[in-house]
């Protein structure tokens, strides 16, 4: 998958999860997968989208990949999604992420490969934009493990605080369960309340916890 890349010495992979979820950041990762000298892996571990995986299988890739490869992670806030708006966040998520690895290369040449449509004008080069990259990349996918791992494990750790909306097992995303929970309970501080569905589901609700 990295034939086409082996000019430079590493293809960065960039990939962002929590766009589409009602509540918690979005996180971005990047992954430095290295053309030359790749880290042997077990056949136990599944780089792919990390979309395709069951939870089981992403943890344990997840573990891996940040024990074996260069990486970098970047979020923004429910308050940062509601005041600056959901395409701006997931550009800062992915430039962030970006960013913070190009300054673990330096000396290294590489290539950037970001899943999605282009959505900024990065002013770095060469980046290229690539539709289901996370499908097609082993780097993409890679970044893709990282962040749904990282944000999972925080969204655990705010279901804790915020234990009436089971976020443990629905990671902010609308379920039916976090749906009857937000008809019960209201919102809490990490909810999206601006952005469809959770404007038009809470009008009238509003916060109470």
């Amino acid at each position: 998958m990295n034939s086409k890349y082996d000019d430079f010495d590493y293809t960065i992979g960039v990939d962002e999860v929590g766009r589409g979820a009602w509540a918690g950041p979005i996180v971005g990762a990047a992954v430095a997968w290295p053309t030359h000298d790749l880290p042997s892996i077990p056949n136990a571990i599944h780089i792919q989208d990390s979309k395709k995986l069951l939870e089981h299988q992403r943890e344990e890739a997840g573990a891996f990949l940040r024990s074996k490869f260069l990486h970098s992670i970047f979020g923004v806030s429910p308050e940062s999604i509601m005041c600056s708006g959901i395409q701006e966040a997931n550009r800062r998520c992915l430039q962030g992420a970006m960013r913070r690895i190009v300054r673990q290369l330096q000396g290294k040449s590489y290539k950037i490969l970001i899943d999605g449509r282009p959505i900024y004008s990065p002013g770095m080069a060469p980046i290229h934009f690539l539709i289901k990259g996370d499908a097609h990349e082993e780097a993409i996918a890679a970044a893709s493990i990282i962040a749904k791992t990282y944000r999972d494990a925080y969204m655990r750790r705010l279901a804790k605080k915020y234990s009436s909306y089971a976020f443990e097992k629905n990671k902010g995303y609308g379920t039916k369960e976090h749906y009857r929970a937000i008809m019960k309970y209201g919102t809490c501080p990490i909810h999206r309340k601006n952005f469809e569905p959770m404007k038009s589901l809470t009008d009238g609700i509003g916060a109470r916890v």
